[in-house]
């Protein structure tokens, strides 16, 4: 530093008698101000790092503060319904958005208890929506709710959909069907078919120019259709009463 080797040398010569006291002086005040203002330019780095520090430090806390506003769904899946607008002061624990997982999405089926006992988990079922009534989505059994309705005596059944469809409303009506089981050299009638004689079920049959009641086996129906193990078979001619005629009764001849 030049004003420490001028500070030296003046020094050197007022120990020599070259030079006078005064500028010996001049020489020290001048190194010892040089000092001092390098202590308080070192104060002021330190205090500037400092305030760099802390300015950071409250630049974290802020970043922290920002990214606890974002709003981050926990599922992947659609927006339904919004419950709040921009710039609207909500509480805690606020609902923002209502989102469907299409994952967890279903068709609420309420089955009768008598046949509920016969629905399992994984089994496969036909859902057709009331919008769409011409196609048949596929899918299966999820969920089976272990309490019944008091009232209507039915068990809540949830079918998930294989593929969703695109688009979809929540609440929309749908008819379900679930495959039980599977039912091998049996035929399937009509439902109207089915008639209750002395509290056996049957059938109407023609035989030749009569008619005669045929008592049958039902292994399984639905609200349309019958299928039947015995009592008849493929060649069987069945009668349909449409209740506005004489009832029909064994032996009653036929016209047709």
């Amino acid at each position: 530093m030049l004003l420490q080797t001028t500070y030296e040398r003046y020094k050197k010569l007022m120990e020599q008698k070259f030079a006078t006291k005064a500028e010996y002086d001049k020489a020290k005040s001048d190194l010892q101000n040089i000092n001092a203002q390098i202590d308080a330019s070192k104060a002021q780095i330190a205090s500037a790092t400092s305030e760099r520090s802390r300015i950071k430090k409250s630049i974290e806390a802020i970043e922290e503060k920002i990214a606890r506003l974002n709003v981050y769904s926990p599922v992947e899946g659609y927006i339904i319904t919004k419950e709040a607008e921009a710039a609207q002061y909500i509480l805690p624990s606020t609902p923002v958005f209502k989102i469907v997982d299409t994952k967890t999405l279903w068709v609420k089926a309420n089955v009768d208890e008598r046949v509920a006992d016969k629905i399992k988990l994984g089994q496969k079922a036909s859902i057709k929506l009331r919008s769409k009534p011409e196609s048949e989505l596929e899918g299966a059994v999820e969920r089976i709710v272990a309490m019944s309705n008091l009232v209507t005596l039915e068990r809540e059944i949830a079918i998930g959909f294989d593929t969703v469809v695109t688009p979809f409303y929540i609440n929309e009506q749908a008819e379900v069907k679930i495959e039980v089981a599977k039912y091998e050299n049996t035929l399937k009638i009509p439902l109207s078919l089915v008639v209750i004689k002395e509290e056996k079920k049957g059938v109407w049959v023609a035989k030749g120019e009569n008619a005669y009641f045929q008592e049958i086996s039902i292994l399984s129906q639905n609200d349309e259709e019958a299928a039947v193990s015995s009592g008849i078979n493929k060649e069987s001619e069945l009668l349909l009463y449409n209740g506005g005629n004489k009832p029909l009764s064994d032996g009653m001849k036929i016209y047709r």
